[in-house]
């Protein structure tokens, strides 16, 4: 008995401490599996529907090499983005051809950023999974812009999880070429 107690221990054990390791291949795990949300925190299930939707799994975002902050659009701003695209898209899983999971992939790919959202005294350049560029604006707050000058703002910054920043956006950013 107490052999089984021990093993039932240490399985749990590794469980916490590797829980992407028995996650199989293919499987969606949602950013809120592993950070601890605040409980006063802004809502972002629809980035964790968009990313489902787009074939993107967190824990391969976590694993990439040189992604240093996801943005993370709140619930609010993917809602606004939804409603400015018209009538035929009222929800995440609106977007079920090919097509259009391949622009929902370059959107939400666009919102993971390959260097670090930090304070800064001028214009800093970030590149994005998606390939192109993001900007950081200057000033106390945190904010981030398109090329085509569209910025949002950081309305909430989460715990990090091991080199990753996760910040909550106020908008839905589009890449340049949108």
């Amino acid at each position: 008995m107490k052999n089984i107690k021990y093993i039932l221990f240490v399985a749990i054990l590794l469980f916490v401490i590797f829980p992407g390791e028995g996650t199989p291949k293919g499987v969606i795990r949602p950013i809120s599996q592993f950070t601890q949300l605040p409980a006063n925190s802004v809502s972002i299930t629809l980035m964790e529907q968009a990313m489902e939707q787009a074939n993107i799994n967190f824990q391969d975002v976590l694993n990439r090499e040189g992604v240093r902050s996801i943005l993370i659009p709140s619930d609010e701003a993917f809602t606004a983005f939804l409603e400015n695209l018209g009538d035929d898209y009222t929800a995440i899983a609106d977007f079920d051809r090919q097509g259009e999971l391949d622009v929902l992939h370059e959107i939400i790919s666009y919102h993971i950023v390959l260097g670090e959202l930090r304070v800064a005294a001028a214009d800093y350049s970030l590149m994005t999974l998606q390939g192109e560029p993001m900007i950081g604006l200057p000033g106390e707050l945190k904010r981030v812009t398109n090329v085509g000058g569209h910025y949002a703002s950081v309305v909430q910054e989460m715990d990090n999880i091991g080199h990753l920043s996760i910040v909550v956006i106020d908008k839905v950013l589009l890449p340049p070429s949108y």
